[in-house]
């Protein structure tokens, strides 16, 4: 697998966070091909010198200090930001927690590291490494042990052929025969394939496989540094190893070169399908949410024409904006939970070689494909319970929802203003910290489209006066009369430009009755509606992009 081995070397290390120290110009230098234990109190910043090292190199943007450097033979290549993401092919990273993709089984998982590291190996092969046979493969990650998700993170790591393998508390949470075991295997990759491995653990019993045990002391330094581990284990209780001082290995001189090649692919075509494929699995192998996806456009349109209905058959004046909105909520339930959910699952792909745009752009084009199915369904619905309420067709907004050119004009706005809402959820999505305050969120984007609208604020008392529903209604808008116009009106008039639902009703009042018509759907208030979508998505696009890396700061 690997050919020759690549050691590690730290000088000057200082990293701090929020005015504390926690790492104190540590140095040390880790021979290629070694496997070393890293212990210490709570607090000591052994965690954070594994993320400097694997995820989060020193930058001069956080005042940090200090050189980290690959060592090959007698040449010593700086990691910085500049080059991290380059050599991500030779670091690998394992954190404490065991991220994998929801529903997703082993060979999925091991399929989807290989093809965005581009590494040409065989998920079996890779499985086999690791002490799992190739039945593992079709089992679904949710049925495996809790050691044997382990091994499945370590086979992960190895699919993209590192030549070092940093693991934060590999046997945490394992009893204690199983976190030997994990041990044992480690020791095993090392001698195999030349592995550099660093370890740490809370568990210094299981670190008799080590070449050597480094202790760190709480405020960022290194106490101990212990050559013949089993001798040291031998003779000395596990609570005295972390008060027992010893010499520190002096660390080598190099002359440091510094590599600038970051040419990492931010869309790859492989890439996109396997995040797509992903979305999908996800989306149907979860029976409950695939049921809800089916069953909110019936209801919705079930609940607008019948509340529309009490009005009497030839009065439901309302529909096609609630309609709309109904549309915006649809999109925007599709995509709410898309990216905080998946935040850190995103930053251990991305570490395996999966790009930003191909991340981003795949999740869009399945939500797109949502979009397909659940206007289909709203506006089938629809169609159906005006004839089941007997509702007349042509009162519907001055539309015949039976006429089949008027069907499409529907399906196609109201799926634009549906697309827009999954763009406005991706972008709620990116911006909120957790799962539960982006659904907070949906409510104050939704509900300014129901109570700002014509429809609720009539515009100083003129609901029905064509000239003053829309900036964009009357093609003169010199005609409009701002004379009875608040401040509070004329901003909610001008805003309205913002309200993808307040362009599709606009849309559909101008069709009236004259059936589908081209030259009636294409106009303004149409390509201001395409336009907001536009900008709607390359602004969640934008803002995804720039705080993917934060993605780093969640992985635990």
């Amino acid at each position: 697998m690997i050919k020759s081995a690549i050691g590690l070397q730290v000088e000057g290390l200082t990293i701090r966070q929020k005015g504390l120290t926690i790492l104190d110009h540590l140095s040390l230098h880790l021979e290629a091909g070694s496997l070393t234990g890293l212990i210490g109190p709570s607090g000591a910043g052994k965690t954070t010198l594994l993320r400097t090292l694997g995820l989060r190199p020193p930058s001069k943007k956080n005042e940090d200090l200090g050189i980290v450097s690959l060592v090959s033979g007698t040449k010593a290549t700086r990691i910085s930001g500049a080059n991290h993401q380059s050599l991500l092919e030779i670091l690998s990273y394992v954190p404490q927690q065991d991220l994998f993709p929801e529903y997703a089984k082993v060979g999925e998982v091991l399929e989807e590291a290989l093809i965005f590291s581009g590494y040409d190996a065989n998920p079996a092969s890779v499985l086999e490494s690791v002490d799992l046979s190739k039945d593992f493969l079709e089992k679904a990650v949710a049925q495996i042990s809790g050691g044997e998700r382990r091994r499945l993170s370590l086979a992960r790591a190895l699919c993209s052929g590192p030549r070092i393998l940093l693991l934060d508390e590999p046997t945490s949470g394992l009893d204690l025969p199983v976190a030997y075991e994990v041990m044992r295997l480690l020791r095993g990759l090392c001698d195999r394939h030349k592995l550099t491995i660093v370890v740490t653990s809370h568990l210094p019993g299981t670190l008799a496989v080590c070449d050597r045990v480094l202790v760190m002391e709480k405020g960022g330094k290194l106490r101990a540094d212990h050559q013949d581990v089993p001798a040291l284990l031998a003779t000395t209780a596990e609570a005295d190893l972390f008060e027992k001082n010893t010499s520190i290995t002096p660390i080598k001189s190099f002359d440091y070169t510094d590599s600038t090649d970051a040419s990492r692919d931010w869309w790859n075509l492989h890439h996109f399908g396997a995040i797509f494929r992903r979305s999908a699995r996800q989306s149907f192998r979860d029976y409950g949410a695939a049921g809800v996806t089916i069953v909110l456009p019936i209801l919705l349109a079930g609940l607008i024409v019948f509340a529309q209905s009490l009005h009497g058959s030839n009065s439901p004046r309302f529909i096609n904006f609630f309609l709309s909105i109904a549309a915006l909520w649809i999109g925007m339930s599709l995509t709410i939970r898309e990216i905080i959910s998946t935040r850190a699952l995103y930053a251990i792909d991305e570490l395996s070689g999966l790009g930003k745009f191909s991340f981003f752009h795949a999740k869009s084009a399945f939500a797109t494909l949502m979009v397909l199915l659940s206007t289909l369904l709203l506006c089938v619905s629809t169609w159906f319970f005006v004839s089941l309420f007997n509702v007349d067709p042509n009162a519907v907004g001055a539309s015949d929802w039976f006429d089949a050119r008027d069907f499409i004009s529907h399906f196609f706005v109201l799926g634009i203003v549906c697309f827009s809402g999954t763009m406005i959820g991706l972008l709620l999505s990116t911006l909120a910290h957790s799962e539960r305050g982006a659904v907070a969120m949906m409510p104050i984007v939704l509900l300014p489209h129901v109570l700002l609208s014509k429809y609720a604020t009539g515009f100083a008392g003129e609901a029905n006066d064509a000239r003053l529903t829309h900036p964009f209604h009357s093609l003169d808008l010199k005609e409009i009369d701002y004379s009875g116009f608040t401040l509070v009106e004329q901003g909610n008039f001008w805003s309205s430009l913002f309200a993808s639902t307040r362009h599709a009703t606009s849309v559909f009042d101008q069709l009236g009755s004259a059936r589908f018509s081209l030259s009636q759907i294409f106009g303004l208030d149409f390509w201001a509606l395409i336009i907001l979508v536009t900008s709607q998505a390359l602004l969640a696009l934008i803002i995804f992009c720039y705080s993917a890396n934060s993605a780093i700061r969640r992985i635990k």
